[in-house]
């Protein structure tokens, strides 16, 4: 898995211009623009962030021989809530 935050206005400027980019929720319940269920920016105090992770082929290798491991939106919401922390974001603001 890797994982990508970034507060970097170009990079967040085109992110919002993706294709199906959309207002809905992040997965701690917090307004957000969605590019998709694992790629998201979030309104924060201090700016904008940009939260993404993506899986490689390992992770699909090991979900093949092991299906009991857990969807890759479970690592992504685990995510979300250490960088919301650590970029100082506060608790998220449910709707």
């Amino acid at each position: 898995m890797t994982y990508t935050a970034s507060r970097a206005p170009l990079l967040i400027a085109a992110v919002k211009k993706a294709p199906g980019t959309s207002k809905g929720e992040a997965p701690d319940g917090r307004e957000a623009e969605v590019v998709e269920r694992t790629r998201v920016v979030l309104p924060c105090a201090q700016g904008e962030l940009h939260l993404a992770s993506g899986s490689g082929l390992q992770y699909l290798e090991a979900r093949k021989r092991h299906p009991d491991l857990p969807p890759r939106d479970t690592y992504f919401e685990s995510f979300v809530k250490s960088a919301t922390g650590a970029f100082g974001c506060g608790a998220a603001a449910r709707r």
